[in-house]
This record gives structure tokens, C-alpha cells and sequence, in this order.
């Protein structure tokens, strides 16, 4: 029996029964059913991906977006145009024409668009075949967009092709390309001005994705989500030049690299970290605590003298206090690690044990954290649970606007390796409990 609405990966699949709804003869009845029958697991399959996404790249990846559903609800309308596949993708959000705020892209004519013409989504066909698609352009598109397309992916070629190689991806713009068969010929398309396309040519048909039969085995849900995260930077590209801002999308493929290809890091691994909330069945909770109380050893908080400078007026001077700040940086995306903040002149180092000298700085015993919150840190108002990963407010902040952070997970780094220190935070927990112990107390 088919699961319509999975919670967990191994609840997700998609079968031959699935087939039958496309072969309904009233198209109204036929559309109704391919809306309830396949729309909420490929919802579900896009929601867990963009989750992921976000972790991954550390940035907000809804904002100005918007989910497209295919088939659309047609239903008042005399005729509804049979439907040969179900789409669910996420694209550029519309814009209004009476806004007077086009996009900083146009159509094939020169005119202004008010709509993105990218999108990245999952597509299941009345053939049985699903894929993973990302289509750059499928609306008419200036070659001028496309032009600046191809120059960002000539000049990281091969940072793009390092990290597809594993990855059976295909490109189709006047000629279909395996990229992982023939890299040569991609390499060829896209030394070529417009990728070969002609001027005044339609070009809504260029396109990146993966086709495979209907999967019916869930472990192959892992090898998919690869695929989006690697494509979700393309997607941002066209985004990013549509709305007139700066691409980051070499730095991600960087990250993506980093996850998934350094041999240092097992793409299970990485992805055991990124989606151990989403049930993925590969590792289970012991597993994950197991390998983190090991890593956790690489900080020895027992053994760290105060070896701690004093000056006069018993002030401390706190060595490596800059390069203990730029590590967790680096690490924590530049992000507060409970607030997502992300100025960085109101960010500090938070130290979870106590500073002690230059041994302390380590980054398991760190936490980036925007000033004010730092000071509620330090002044055990503010806690994070060593188990859940929750933030815990003392009583007095119960009513305050700090109120809404109590059991708020924090956002934690992409390396498990770099987990704030269990011991350490046990520490700060018992001191934050023995404060407010009354009103603690059972």
C-alpha cells in the first residue's frame, strides 16, 4: 500500500500502481487525483530537500521563492489539457506587472519579465519515469541571460566537473550531453557563446536533470538528495541574476565539494550529520552519540591548566582570542548559532567553559553567538541542553522577548567534528541548573 503522506524516506516511494491514476478518462477526475495522490510525497520529497539545502549552505533558501505545482488546478475551465507528468519545483517568486519592478531579465523579444524562469523539482511521469530536473530557462529568455549562464560555468568548469563526476547528470540544449559519459562534449557546449544556441532561438529548452525508472527502494532517496543539493547552486545562479544580486554559487559547489568529495569526509558521513532529523534509517541514535562523545575527546576539558596571563586590576588578557573568533567563523557559517544572526560586528566568540588559557580556544568549546545573547551565556540566564540541543531560559527571562528561544534546537556546524563539546556543555548546564535550582526543582 502506497504511503500519500510520508513523514520518513522509507515511507517514500513511488510504484507501477501509481500509473493507473494517469490512465482515468475524465480529465477532471484524472487531475483531481494526480493533485491528492502524488502532490503531498513530492511536497514532502521538496520540503526535506530544501531543509537540507539550507544546512548545507547556510543560507535562507525560501525567501523570495515560490512553490509550482503541475498539473494546476484547471478544474472551472471548459477543458482541461490531459496532464502527462506531476511536477513539484521551487522557483523565483512572481512579480506584479503594476509593481513597475520588472526582473533584470527579458524575453526573447527584449520585453521585461515579471516571472523567474528557473526552477529546481521533482517530476513524475505517466511512463513511470521520475526525475530530478533543473531548467534554468523555461520560459522565452534574452540570450543575454543565457550568455552570462555559460561564462559563469566556463570559468569554473572545473570546479563543476570535479564535483559531477560522480553524478549521472545529463544537459540538453540543442543536443541531449551525459556529462558523466561525455564531459567533452559538455565542455565543447559550453566553450560555445549561448551554448551553441542560435540567436532569435527559443531557448526554454535547456535544461539539467537526472532521469531513472520510478524508485521503489528508499536508500536510493540518499544518491537524489545529492543530486539536489549539487544543482541547488545553478538554480541560485539564474535566481541571483534575475534579481540583480551577487551569485555565491562558487562558493557553494566549494561546500558541496568539501561534503561530499574531500576523502577525509564520507559523503554517509555528511549526510548522516545533515539528515539525522529526517529519519533517514541509515544510522540511529546511538550510532550518532557514539560518534560524537569520540570526537568530543579531542577537546580534554579536564586537563587545561589556568595558564591564563594576568595583568593588573586582575583582568584577564585572553590569548588567541581573534583566531579562536575567525575559526568559529568559519564554522558556524558566520551565523549566531542560536539566533541565525548574521552581522558580523554584534558576533563573538562565546567561550562554554570558562577561558583558561589558549587551550580553551578550541573550537568545541566555542559558540558563536550575537553580543546579547553572549551576555545571557555568560550570566547562565541562557543555557543549551547537552542533549537535546535546545536553548533553556532562565525564569526571569520567561515574558521577555528572549521568551520565544526556549527550546529552540541550535543551528550546529556541518562537520560533526566540530560539535560543541558534550562535557563542555554539561558543565554549563549544571552551573545554570544549581542558579535557578529552585525553580527547577521537581
Amino acid at each position: 500500500m502506497i504511503n500519500l503522506h510520508p513523514t520518513k524516506f522509507q515511507e517514500l516511494s513511488f510504484t507501477l500502481e501509481d500509473l493507473e491514476i494517469f490512465k482515468i478518462q475524465n480529465d477532471r477526475e484524472c487531475v483531481l487525483a494526480l493533485q491528492k495522490h502524488f502532490f503531498p510525497r513530492l511536497e514532502y520529497l521538496l520540503k526535506e530537500s530544501l531543509d537540507l539545502t539550507q544546512q548545507l549552505y547556510g543560507i535562507d533558501v525560501r525567501t523570495g521563492m515560490t512553490t509550482s505545482l503541475s498539473p494546476k488546478n484547471r478544474l472551472n475551465t471548459a477543458k482541461v489539457q490531459r496532464p502527462e507528468a506531476v511536477m513539484i519545483a521551487h522557483t523565483g517568486k512572481r512579480r506584479l506587472k503594476k509593481n513597475k519592478n520588472p526582473l533584470h531579465i527579458k524575453n526573447l523579444k527584449g520585453n521585461p519579465r515579471y516571472i523567474h524562469s528557473a526552477y529546481l523539482g521533482y517530476t513524475y511521469y505517466e511512463t513511470g519515469k521520475f526525475i530530478i530536473d533543473f531548467t534554468p530557462f523555461f520560459l522565452s529568455i534574452s540570450p543575454d541571460f543565457v550568455e552570462q549562464i555559460r561564462k559563469e560555468l566556463y570559468k569554473n568548469l572545473d570546479l563543476f566537473l570535479s564535483n559531477s563526476e560522480n553524478i549521472a547528470l545529463n544537459f540538453y540544449s540543442s543536443e541531449l550531453v551525459d556529462i558523466t559519459g561525455s564531459p567533452q562534449n559538455f565542455i565543447e557546449l559550453v566553450s560555445t557563446p549561448k551554448f551553441g544556441i542560435k540567436d532569435n532561438k527559443d531557448l526554454s529548452d535547456v535544461s539539467f536533470f537526472i532521469g531513472v525508472d520510478a524508485p521503489i527502494d528508499h536508500r536510493l532517496w540518499d544518491h537524489y538528495l545529492k543530486i539536489f543539493l549539487f544543482l541547488y547552486p545553478l538554480f541560485d545562479l539564474c535566481i541571483s541574476i534575475g534579481n540583480g544580486r551577487e551569485s555565491s554559487w562558487v562558493e557553494m559547489m566549494k561546500i558541496y565539494n568539501r561534503n561530499f568529495l574531500d576523502g577525509d569526509h564520507s559523503t554517509e558521513t555528511e549526510l548522516f550529520h545533515l539528515e539525522s532529523q529526517y529519519g533517514n534509517g541509515n544510522y540511529d541514535r546511538e550510532q550518532k552519540s557514539k560518534q560524537i562523545l569520540k570526537i568530543d575527546n579531542d577537546f580534554d576539558l579536564e586537563n587545561i591548566e589556568d595558564d591564563r596571563k594576568w595583568r593588573q586590576m586582575d583582568v584577564v588578557q585572553r590569548e588567541g582570542q581573534e583566531k579562536f573568533r575567525a575559526e568559529l567563523f568559519q564554522v558556524y557559517s558566520g551565523k549566531c548559532a542560536i539566533t541565525q544572526c548574521d552581522v558580523p560586528d554584534v558576533l563573538e566568540a562565546a567561550h562554554i567553559t570558562r577561558y583558561s588559557g589558549i587551550d580553551s580556544n578550541h573550537v568545541q568549546n566555542g559558540l558563536l553567538l550575537r553580543k546579547d545573547i553572549h551576555t545571557l551565556f555568560d550570566k547562565m540566564l541562557l543555557t543549551i541542553d547537552a542533549n537535546t540541543m535546545q536553548v533553556v531560559i532562565a525564569p526571569k527571562l520567561i515574558g521577555s522577548c528572549y521568551e520565544p528561544l526556549s527550546n529552540q534546537k541550535i543551528f550546529l556546524p556541518k562537520k560533526i567534528e566540530f560539535y560543541p563539546s558534550l562535557n563542555s556543555l554539561k558543565r554549563h548546564n549544571s552551573e545554570f541548573m544549581k542558579k535557578h535550582q529552585d525553580y527547577f526543582k521537581e
